[in-house]
């Protein structure tokens, strides 16, 4: 982990399931926020190097790396485009 980074959300709170309410409330809920904040910061990339990084992808948030990797434009072309790539580097198979 390089000094900039910051847990991704399934590291910081493995025990926290996607779409768990404690995303909305609760400790997640702040931690989520300044995560969006600060990954939306990074270029292109530098997201994708990340979630190099932090592979393997619990299949639960393949959906939040796609859009991690479409910022800042979450349309449906850019979100789809992102999850060929996420399959193209190994993070996620082509189902």
């Amino acid at each position: 982990m390089t000094p900039r980074d910051m847990q991704p959300p399934w590291l910081r709170f493995p025990d926290m399931p996607a779409g768990d309410l404690g995303w909305r409330m609760g400790d997640g809920e702040g931690y989520v926020c300044d995560f969006w904040d600060w990954i939306g910061s990074l270029g292109y990339d530098e997201r994708l190097a990340y979630l190099l990084r932090h592979k393997p992808l619990p299949d639960a948030y393949v959906l939040m790396a796609a859009d991690i990797l479409a910022l800042p434009d979450l349309d449906d072309e850019s979100v789809d485009s992102a999850f060929d790539v996420l399959a193209d580097v190994g993070l996620i198979s082509r189902g």
